[in-house]
């Protein structure tokens, strides 16, 4: 522990590093061992140190299992999202969800104080500069996906931060999801890669959400679940429309088609009810 405060203090509080990479090997034997929040934290500083990023990865979620908040020892998840590449954060993600499904001792609440909003802005970065090369597509690639790139730019023209508005990054998850073997074929390699990897953070989300007993309707909004009009991507108008045009739909179905026709709607009532 000692060892480990040695190597961290001066390094993270004044930027004068003895970090080494034999230093890793000494720090995890010991932490394999017995667990310590000092040797943890200094151990995911020197693993970022050594761009190991998956390797802090796991020590982090260690600290969070073993419910010790680190980020009051200046060790933020940020410096660890922040700078792994998208191969890097597909483990991570793969990693996050493994705790979070598993580990009965793993800290949601603390997780979400400490890590989440990290993964939440990653997803908006990954999604935002979909979003901005898809906005530039002049050409026609298939109706649904036409009506995409439409409601994008008229969302850019008429926002200057676009990308930053709840409703730009729903219409791009939606988008996303909705056409993503049509984007792989289309994106630069470089923005085609990180699909996968926003495909598994917005699930990711949902269900660290869902933790939290916080809902969130995957499709982005309620009249993506309507039956009675086919809507495409969000801004929606005409809603109150469509509602009563739903309403007095649904109000006349027995309870078995009720259930058949809605059935992702009321499995997600179940689920927030029981």
């Amino acid at each position: 522990c000692l060892y480990a405060l040695y190597l961290y203090n001066p390094s993270e509080t004044y930027g004068i590093y003895r970090y080494q990479e034999k230093d890793i090997s000494k720090l995890k034997e010991f932490l394999d061992e017995s667990y310590n929040k000092y040797v943890a934290t200094a151990l995911v500083n020197i693993y970022c140190h050594f761009n190991k990023y998956t390797e802090a990865n796991s020590v982090f979620l260690l600290t969070v299992e073993n419910g010790d908040d680190i980020e009051r020892l200046d060790c933020y998840y940020s410096g660890i999202v922040n700078n792994a590449n998208v191969e890097m954060l597909q483990t991570i993600v793969r990693e996050v969800v493994r705790f979070m499904e598993n580990s009965d001792s793993f800290d949601q609440d603390l997780f979400r104080e400490t890590a989440l909003d990290d993964l939440i802005e990653k997803l908006q970065q990954l999604i935002a500069a979909i979003g901005k090369y898809v906005c530039n597509i002049d050409y026609s690639v298939s109706k649904t996906f036409d009506i995409f790139v439409e409601k994008l730019q008229k969302l850019y023209e008429k926002y200057e931060n676009a990308d930053t508005l709840d409703v730009t990054q729903a219409v791009l998850i939606q988008g996303i999801l909705k056409e993503y073997d049509m984007l792989q074929n289309i994106l630069p390699l470089p923005l085609a890669r990180t699909l996968p990897l926003i495909k598994h953070l917005y699930f990711l989300i949902l269900e660290a959400a869902e933790k939290a007993r916080v809902y969130i309707l995957s499709k982005g909004c309620i009249e993506h679940y309507y039956t009675q009009n086919h809507v495409q991507f969000m801004p929606v108008s005409g809603k109150d429309k469509l509602f009563h045009a739903e309403l007095e739909h649904l109000s006349h179905l027995k309870a078995n088609k009720l259930r058949t026709e809605y059935a992702e709607l009321i499995d997600i009532l179940e689920r927030a009810l029981y």
